[in-house]
């Protein structure tokens, strides 16, 4: 099954985000995951809502990356395993994100992806996306 959001349109919506976004957590659960899910995943990635009984269903079992620290981190190692991370809170301007998230790659020596953003969350989940972007390592078509 070919998940309904690529890793482009996923950037978007964790950039776009300004906190906990349940129907983000489930889209990039879907993405990732998609056998997972009884039925199609499509459906929960591409539902604009989610109703009481879509809640009580993806909740138990997709983790709330939007508001987990473990569970971002958890998914930065099932998917970059090996890799390497570096986290960090403050603002030099103004206009700047109060997070930002770097994932290196130790082996290469290199920096996979950088992430930004007004959680702590939000950045690690950018900088994941950012990273499988680079490395081609995700489940969009060829």
């Amino acid at each position: 099954m070919t998940p309904s959001n690529t890793i482009e349109e996923l950037v978007g919506r964790v950039e776009a985000a300004t906190g906990p976004d349940r129907k983000l957590d489930v889209a990039l659960h879907a993405h990732f995951f998609p056998e997972s899910f009884d039925g199609s995943a499509d459906h929960y990635a591409a539902v604009g809502y989610l109703n009481a009984a879509d809640r009580r269903y993806v909740d138990s079992f997709v983790p709330f990356y939007s508001q987990s620290i473990d569970a971002d981190l958890a998914l930065v190692d099932n998917l970059l395993p090996g890799t390497w991370y570096v986290m960090a809170k403050g603002q030099t301007r103004p206009d700047e994100a109060l997070f930002a998230h770097q994932i290196l790659d130790v082996g290469e020596d290199r920096q996979l992806g950088i992430g930004e953003g007004p959680t702590q969350h939000l950045a690690i989940l950018s900088a994941l996306l950012r990273a499988l972007r680079i490395k081609g390592d995700h489940n969009d078509e060829a």
